[in-house]
């Protein structure tokens, strides 16, 4: 009996201190920008698709000067936040591109302490370090201007 108790015991205290089946952490995204930008939230353990994108958990249309926030839920691993505007949106008078999409990434920098913006996600595949950690990313409008600017440049050389 004394062999079963032990295994019984150790079974209920993984369960007494593991996180609950709801949010684990949570990342707020602030946009400091004068436009308005999509934003969306994956990770590994989300199952939604939206814009062409795998493992999307939540997204939202975030106006100038407005935020948002995500709890991821436990058991997702992986965050990755995609920030997408066009043209448009930043007031772009070159007709071709106008109506062309430009795509920004932050993800966890190795540690997990923070979120860093990519041009790519690499394959670093960094994890929050656990529950009931918060992450603020805030994109400004000096970035989203440094941004345009880079991508229309490399463009340009192909056009």
């Amino acid at each position: 009996m004394k062999t079963l108790l032990v295994p019984v015991t150790l079974l209920v205290a993984g369960f007494a201190t593991a996180p609950a089946a709801g949010d684990c952490y949570t990342v707020h995204f602030n946009n400091k920008t004068d436009s308005t930008v999509e934003v969306l939230w994956t990770a590994l353990g989300c199952f939604k698709i939206s814009a062409g994108v795998n493992e999307v958990c939540t997204h939202h249309t975030i106006g100038a000067g407005h935020s948002n926030s995500y709890d991821y839920k436990w058991l997702t691993t992986i965050p990755v936040l995609h920030v997408r505007y066009d043209g448009s949106d930043v007031g772009e008078k070159d007709p071709y591109f106008a109506s062309k999409y430009h795509k920004v990434y932050y993800q966890l920098k190795s540690g997990g302490r923070e979120f860093e913006k990519v041009s790519w996600p690499n394959t670093a595949h960094v994890s929050p370090n656990g529950c009931h950690e918060h992450y603020t990313i805030t994109y400004t409008e000096q970035e989203l201007k440094t941004d345009w600017h880079s991508y229309t440049a490399q463009e340009n050389r192909f056009r």
